[in-house]
């Protein structure tokens, strides 16, 4: 399990979009049982979280994902 603290505001300036979407993209992944949201983020499902950044950033592998995010030094169990 990983937990980001970060804000929604935070996280859409990093990904260059709207807090809405952010928001919107949230609750679909709640929804699909890979994040879990309280006074943070919980990323319960990281290998589902990293296949759908990668499919959403047309990679073919998955392995530096977090870093092309700006989100370095996080581990996947």
């Amino acid at each position: 399990m990983t937990k980001i603290t970060s804000a929604h505001g935070e996280l859409a300036a990093r990904a260059s979009t709207t807090r809405q979407t952010v928001s919107r993209e949230i609750s679909v992944l709640r929804r699909d049982g890979v994040l879990s949201l309280g006074k943070a983020i919980l990323i319960l499902d990281p290998h589902a979280m990293l296949r759908r950044i990668g499919h959403a950033l047309n990679l073919e592998h998955v392995a530096g994902v977090w870093e092309s995010i700006g989100i370095a030094g996080i581990a996947v169990d």
